[in-house]
């Protein structure tokens, strides 16, 4: 799924943004090291010309663990953090879903590998 900055002002135009849009972007937040709310997603991610670009540039490498401790255990443990209902609220928070749970992956692997001293990096 794609994302444009269209899709970003629609989310953000919303007074009352849907719950779970509220938690995918508290998600992001958590990840950036924003406050968690819908307040500092409006103004520090959507209200961020280069959100998109910080997205494709998110850095997992030097991201502390503590985020992604926090965004299994706070976001991703939850039952109703699915894609499923995600996309009926709002495809943009969807596709934002999408690189929430990518990152995640990619953390998991990352940490293995630098974990593990015998796998050597090309």
């Amino acid at each position: 799924m794609k994302i444009d900055k269209t899709q970003l002002n629609i989310i953000k135009s919303y007074v009352s943004p849907p719950g779970l849009v509220v938690l995918v972007l508290q998600a992001t937040c958590n990840l950036f090291g924003y406050e968690e709310t819908w307040e500092s997603a409006k103004r520090y991610l959507l209200g961020d010309l280069h959100f998109l670009e910080k997205l494709i540039e998110y850095d997992v490498k030097t991201a502390a663990e503590s985020k992604f401790i926090r965004l299994r255990n706070i976001y991703i443990s939850r039952p109703d953090f699915i894609k499923e209902l995600v996309i009926k609220q709002s495809s943009a928070a969807a596709s934002i879903y999408d690189w929430i749970m990518a990152i995640n992956v990619y953390q998991k692997v990352i940490w293995l590998i630098y974990k593990d001293d015998s796998i050597k990096l090309i």
